[in-house]
């Protein structure tokens, strides 16, 4: 009799031990996901290129957690970006830090533009870099119009501290051609 006891405690506590597992599990899978399919025909290689120079963004579709009141899952584009100029590289973030991060459409309207922030390495700000606003709008499927440009907001600075880079060493303006 105590064996039959025994073993009855025994599938209990697996019982309790896999109901608990499964509401975990439950709970951690309620996070909704907001997926943006359209945002797969900005990933890949894009490129300008003119014999000296060379700009390049490569960009790869993530799902990203936003943390909040009511946390998500959704799709971004991030990646990174090469430039360079005149046969020598000014900027290189491919493989090391994303210098591109949460792009998605600004307007769900108009499937062939989106909107993300970019570093721009080439700013000696504190901060390593500045962080700007973005946007890239394909013309067709191999083609597409990069534009860049400083962050809105105020810029601040106080005495004693040295002076902000608030300047864009990449090019803000171009068509860039599909390339991978």
């Amino acid at each position: 009799m105590s064996i039959i006891k025994l073993k009855m405690k025994k599938l209990i506590i697996v019982l309790i031990l896999s109901v608990s597992s499964i509401s975990l599990c439950a709970q951690q899978t309620n996070i909704p996901y907001y997926t943006q399919p359209g945002l797969h025909k900005f990933e890949g290689e894009w490129e300008y290129n003119d014999g000296k120079n060379i700009f390049k963004i490569i960009l790869k579709m993530e799902k990203t957690y936003i943390k909040g009141s009511a946390p998500v899952y959704i799709d971004f584009l991030s990646g990174y970006h090469l430039y360079i100029k005149d046969q020598t590289v000014l900027q290189n973030s491919v493989g090391k830090d994303k210098t591109i991060t949460s792009g998605g459409y600004i307007d769900r309207n108009n499937p062939n533009k989106i909107r993300f922030l970019f570093v721009d390495m080439g700013s000696h700000s504190r901060a390593g870099g500045n962080m700007e606003r973005g946007t890239l709008e394909l013309l067709s499927d191999t083609t597409a119009k990069w534009t860049v440009r400083p962050s809105e907001g105020v810029r601040a600075t106080f005495p004693g501290m040295p002076e902000e880079d608030y300047n864009i060493y990449v090019p803000k303006y171009l068509i860039l051609r599909k390339v991978k």
